[in-house]
């Protein structure tokens, strides 16, 4: 298979992008005659499509272009190499439409399943690439739907309205899509352009995390139960009867013998290990090969060297464990790797201490813990050029090496092992968080900024409750004037001279809008008026506001006060609001823009979140599993559904109200934060999933259970 140019993949995008505004163009005709209901999203969503048929498709097209034409930048800086952090923030919003989006691409998956895994394979060999995902699909319906949600957003629709549309424009792009696709297949195929080989696709409906996180369904094995390992041993194997003590039936000498032939194999084994770690770059191997099995390799010199059956029964189970957990999809090659030069030691241990194998109820055995923990750190890395994978793996090694020299036989090497490594793994995660520090101290005066313009809006409302004031009025003094007290507190401190200077101009204000009933009170207030118009002015500067509303409000101000100075036993405030006035304040009474959060073009909150897979949608029986938001830990993998794809994301800090959690990304220096509400929304949906819900040894299991319940089935 000859190897592709690339001219050819951008003669069959540039092919992809010239037939798009045709079969466009065709899907938004079809789909206006698809919206059903008579609500007021359904009834924007048709005008829409009708009324605004080509600024919707010049803006589908123009996003489609840009998703198409731009090339992933796959490449990883270095931890802490670039001077500023790219941060992600998901609020509510971005998971709406993440759950949006995502409906309409699980709807395109299910309708041309066949005719996307023939386009991706074809798609490989254009790209020049060995294995087939779904990025080697230049038309993934991913883009196609981020595109056309983006285009909704440039006609000034609300989300339902937004929603509605993309809902029926569904059914009428699953079925043009299935068409294109077999379209670019046989295109492709007319150009010479054959599927790679096949293998399984890495990836699976989007309504589910990727492939290489899939795992066997859980057996109920826990690794600490005694007698666990008893469904993966033969009935009659005196390992599954349990260890019985070899030193009361065998002679010393022959107890020596037999300890001194085992020692030479095991010796054999820990210098092949030592071999493959010191000829074998982990960094260059292949991402999919799977690591030697030491005790697979050396099983004739061991079964020989073995004591008894007890022994032999024991190498065999470990050998079958090895396996699964050195073909473990979630690890990369290198974290695998390292596992399997533990292969030495962990039979050592198991040959010489009956609870790794027969179990201890109190306690999970330091050897699987240690096995555990590694995968659990690693499991989120999907790239070996991950500077974060590095640092991890050379702490690793040397862990490894220290297990490797001591030959022991007790657990507690293991234990001292895992103790190194949580200290290893505390000491990575802090240098990230120390990059982070910026920003979580923005997030935290976020978060107290918010509180402030809370309490500060409630205390408002109560004052300007039982005044007549005006529209303009009103509006100032519960809006934009709150959000100057809240800063004066932010900054100052909420018992600061700024705060009561900014409290007092509110007192004063309204008192000046109060009739004149003494001399002394006309002549007090012209002593005010300069300082109080003044504050006010400095504060509206403060706050940005457009210079027009700023001398409205002062032209309304100087009426009244003109006013009052003429007519001194007048109110002066507005007249009392209409019934249309109140409702309208009412609507308005809200928290100031931005109190609570941080910009949304930077926070993942829940409004901006796509949408709901079907595949959740339809699938009840995963509600147990969903994950709960209080449960989630500091360290832990997760995968998170944002933006139309699953991203692996480790938290690593949770603010003190818990309204900001920050993850490490699929890169180092782009971290994730979301708040509280997307958090909720996403686990709500089942779109945030534990990478180590099962740890490696419990898959591993899993694994070797599901295949006898095959054999035994088949």
């Amino acid at each position: 298979m000859s190897s592709p140019a690339s001219p050819l993949l951008q003669r069959f995008i540039d092919g992809v992008l010239e037939r798009a505004p045709q079969s466009m163009h065709k899907i938004l005709t079809d789909s206006a005659r698809q919206v059903s209901g008579g609500s007021r999203a359904a009834i924007l969503a048709t005008s829409a499509l009708s009324n605004h048929h080509s600024a919707l498709l010049g803006h589908w097209l123009a996003a489609l272009r840009e998703q198409v034409s731009t090339a992933p930048n796959s490449g990883f800086g270095a931890l802490g190499a670039s001077p500023w952090l790219e941060l992600q923030l998901v609020d509510e919003s971005q998971a709406e439409a993440d759950v949006e989006v995502q409906r309409m691409v699980e709807a395109i998956e299910h309708e041309a399943e066949w005719e996307l895994r023939e386009l991706q394979a074809r798609g490989a060999t254009l790209r020049g690439e060995e294995a087939i995902t779904k990025q080697t699909n230049p038309l993934q319906p991913g883009a196609v739907a981020r595109s056309l949600w983006q285009a909704t957003g440039f006609l000034s629709l609300g989300f339902d309205a937004r929603s509605a549309l993309m809902r029926a424009v569904t059914p009428v792009l699953c079925r043009e899509l299935r068409e294109a696709y077999a379209q670019a297949n046989r295109e492709l195929a007319g150009w010479g352009v054959a599927a790679a080989a096949y293998r399984a696709v890495q990836g699976s409906a989007s309504g589910t995390p990727p492939q290489r996180w899939s795992r066997a369904p859980d057996s109920g094995f826990i690794v600490s139960h005694p007698g666990a390992f008893k469904p993966l041993l033969a009935k009659d194997s005196r390992l599954a009867r349990g260890f019985i003590s070899r030193f009361g039936q065998l002679g010393a000498d022959t107890t020596r013998h037999a300890e001194a032939a085992l020692e030479e194999a095991l010796q054999a084994m820990d210098s092949t290990a030592w071999d493959l770690s010191s000829t074998q770059s982990p960094q260059l191997a292949q991402a999919d090969a799977t690591p030697p099995n030491l005790l697979r390799r050396h099983r004739e010199m061991l079964q020989r060297a073995a004591r008894d059956d007890i022994d032999r029964d024991a190498i065999d189970l470990l050998a079958r464990l090895f396996d699964a957990m050195l073909s473990d999809t979630r690890l990369l090659q290198s974290v695998r790797a390292a596992i399997g030069r533990l292969q030495p030691s962990v039979l050592r241990i198991a040959l010489h201490d009956p609870a790794l194998l027969q179990g201890d109820a109190n306690r999970t055995h330091p050897t699987w813990a240690l096995l555990n923990r590694i995968s659990s750190h690693a499991v989120g890395y999907e790239s070996e050029e991950d500077p974060r994978l590095h640092e991890f793996l050379m702490a690793l090694h040397q862990i490894v090496d220290a297990v490797a020299e001591a030959k022991s036989v007790d657990a507690s090497v293991h234990a001292r092992a895992l103790r190194q490594l949580e200290q290893g793994i505390e000491v990575l995660l802090a240098e990230q968080r120390a990059l982070l520090q910026p920003t979580f101290a923005k997030l935290q005066v976020d978060e107290q900024r918010g509180a402030l313009a809370v309490r500060y809006h409630q205390q408002m409302l109560a004052l300007l409750s039982d005044l007549p004031l005006g529209e303009n009025l009103h509006r100032f003094l519960s809006g934009p004037w709150v959000q100057v007290v809240t800063q004066a507190a932010v900054d100052h401190g909420e018992t600061s001279t700024q705060v009561s200077e900014a409290l007092a101009v509110v007192n004063q204000l309204l008192w000046s809008l109060e009739p004149l009933r003494r001399p002394e009170d006309r002549e007090r207030l012209v002593r005010l008026l300069p300082t109080l118009v003044g504050r006010l002015e400095r504060g509206m500067k403060q706050l940005g506001m457009p210079e027009a509303e700023q001398q409205s409000l002062l032209k309304e101000l100087m009426t009244l006060h003109t006013e009052a100075l003429r007519n001194p036993h007048q109110m002066r405030a507005t007249a009392t609001p209409t019934p249309e006035d109140l409702v309208r304040r009412m609507r308005e009474e809200r928290l100031p823009s931005g109190a609570l959060a941080a910009p949304r073009d930077s926070v993942y909150d829940l409004g901006n979140l796509d949408t709901v897979p079907f595949a959740v949608l339809e699938d009840e029986g995963k509600a147990n599993e969903r994950v709960r938001p209080e449960r989630m830990r500091v360290g832990q993998w997760h995968a998170l559904f944002l933006r139309g794809e699953w991203t692996p994301a480790q938290l690593l800090w949770q603010s003190s109200t818990r309204m900001h959690w920050v993850f490490a990304g699929r890169k180092p220096n782009r971290p994730l934060v979301l708040t509280r509400s997307a958090i909720d929304r996403l686990a709500r949906e089942g779109l945030i999933v534990v990478l180590e819900d099962r740890g490696l040894v419990e898959r591993a299991v899993d694994a070797l259970i599901e295949q006898q319940n095959r054999v035994q089935a088949g």
